[in-house]
């Protein structure tokens, strides 16, 4: 046989192959596991874990960054970078001990940019990253929104009111193995707050690197997560976050690429579901209002209580007696039943149903009488008038509620309504610009101490005995069931919150997608365990 037919022989052999090997690329290709997600949009500009603001760069934050420990899908505290712990017995001293394969990854663009300035850079993650990033967090001239999480730390205090150097701080480094942090006094939520962005390493080598652009830039990010951040797109709000190769740790990354996007209007949302553009999305509790939902998963635990808050602040319901008059003059069933909803047996929301709570206080109608007169009297008002601050949904259900009023206490006690939408809503109760407001009560990220400070912040509460067992249930070992329970009690007695109804999943996902991790509060979603099929 002719040579050159044995070349082209060969040669057509090598074209079949080679369309064969583009054939299995292309397959291997389409098989990468993507899922998109629409989610709360972001506050700011950076993906610097100490200064991150909340939405998709806080989500984006969680998930490319690994702290000493995280929590589990049902809040458990489980092993991060830090393989184990222990706690001294007065609860005070905290020693973790490190896993020698954590690493830090550079995308290739970070270490191109970074390569003639990355003396001292080590990829080994250690201890020193950690007292670094507390360090950071507390000085003041960080700016860490989330600082005062630490304020239990010792020395924290004073370096946050800028009396003492950050290097005084409780946090210590025997080795790049170990790390120790002292508490001023026991506090129950501790763990938790380790697992949020303020907490998380930062490598002073790199940061300082990077001249003050730590986070803005992808050239100036790493991370030590399941994921790392490959491109971000502030104007278009979009965000791509792809498997971290180097990690080591137990929660590694399923799916090959998360993509954030900043949450359209609902119309747009809803539609976007349907059509499947979106694997799942983060949704607030008005997203399930007149929409069929039933194709879609819910993932997440109720960690939202509907209840009208009454403004003990304000010119009209600082008064205690129009707050008990409101609370206790007509029967709620009609408004849920209304609405098609469960009335709340509690005031604290289903993900901390562990606890016990309160029972919101029957109608008792002669009482709340009397609670008028005495209020009118005492103020030398001929009428008491409050408005209630609603969003669309809920207007024709809270105007009947108000003929319920009319029928009890005639015109001494007027009820009106003003219709709010969501953003206005949360604007005006938050800088106490309301009388009454049918509000979500959501759970904060953890700690029932921080549920009651923030009901009194929404309804401009004050009273010191109130504030102390408050502060008595964070600074102890364990939440102590009776302390919270009283708590519950106080916040009912004085007609701070009149709970209506439980308000659940903050996040939807497509009938395939499972593992997606929601856990209580805002913006905490994992990708991690995420994956189609």
């Amino acid at each position: 046989m002719p040579r050159f037919r044995i070349f082209k022989k060969t040669a057509a052999c090598c074209l079949i192959l080679i369309l064969a090997l583009s054939l299995f690329a292309s397959c291997r290709k389409s098989s990468v596991m993507a899922l998109y997600f629409a989610v709360n949009p972001g506050r700011g500009s950076s993906f610097d874990p100490q200064i991150v603001q909340e939405g998709a760069t806080t989500v984006a934050v969680l998930n490319c960054f690994e702290g000493l420990v995280c929590l589990d899908e049902n809040g458990t505290v489980q092993p991060g970078v830090a393989e184990a712990w222990d706690v001294s017995p007065d609860g005070l001293t905290y020693t973790f001990r490190l896993r020698p394969d954590a690493k830090w990854h550079l995308t290739s663009t970070s270490a191109e940019a970074m390569e003639e300035k990355l003396d001292g850079f080590s990829d080994a993650v250690t201890a020193y990253d950690f007292v670094f990033a507390l360090r950071r967090a507390v000085d003041p001239a960080t700016g860490a929104p989330e600082a005062g999480l630490l304020q239990n730390i010792a020395g924290a205090k004073s370096i946050l009111e800028g009396s003492a150097s950050p290097k005084t701080l409780g946090v210590h480094a025997p080795d790049a193995g170990r790390r120790t942090i002292r508490l001023v006094s026991p506090q129950s939520d501790f763990f938790e707050v380790l697992t949020r962005p303020v907490c998380m390493p930062c490598n002073q080598a790199f940061f300082e690197a990077t001249g003050g652009r730590y986070g803005r830039y992808i050239k100036y990010m790493l991370s030590n997560g399941p994921f790392f951040m490959t491109r971000f797109d502030l104007e278009e709000g979009a965000y791509r976050l792809a498997k971290n190769p180097e990690y080591a740790g137990a929660n590694a990354a399923k799916a090959d690429v998360i993509w954030l996007y900043h949450r359209p209007d609902d119309d747009a949302l809803f539609e976007g579901l349907k059509n499947g553009d979106y694997s799942g999305a983060a949704v607030d509790p008005l997203f399930f209002e007149g929409r069929d939902l039933r194709r879609f998963l819910t993932v997440g635990p109720a960690d939202t209580v509907r209840v009208f808050l009454l403004n003990a602040a304000g010119p009209v319901a600082e008064c205690e007696d129009y707050r008990f008059a409101f609370t206790r003059a007509v029967t709620m069933d009609e408004l849920t039943r209304a609405l098609d909803r469960t009335p709340a047996a509690s005031v604290l929301p289903d993900a901390f149903s562990a606890f016990a709570s309160a029972a919101p206080a029957a109608p008792d109608y002669t009482a709340a009488k009397e609670a008028l007169s005495r209020g009118l009297k005492a103020r030398g008002d001929d009428t008491a008038e409050i408005t209630i601050l609603c969003e669309p949904p809920y207007e024709n259900a809270v105007r009947r509620l108000m003929q319920e009023y009319q029928k009890v206490f005639g015109f001494q006690f007027a009820v009106s309504v003003s219709v709010v939408d969501t953003a206005d809503l949360k604007a005006r109760v938050a800088v106490g610009n309301y009388d009454a407001a049918l509000y979500p009560l959501q759970a904060p990220c953890f700690g029932l101490s921080r549920y009651f400070e923030r009901i009194a912040a929404l309804t401009g509460f004050s009273d010191p005995g109130f504030d102390a067992a408050v502060e008595a249930l964070r600074y102890s070992a364990s939440e102590a069931p009776d302390a919270v329970k009283a708590l519950t009690e106080t916040v009912l007695d004085r007609s701070l919150v009149l709970p209506l109804w439980q308000e659940g999943a903050t996040v939807l996902t497509q009938k395939t997608v499972s593992g997606v991790t929601v856990l209580p509060g805002m913006d905490r979603i994992y990708f991690h365990n995420a994956e189609i099929g």
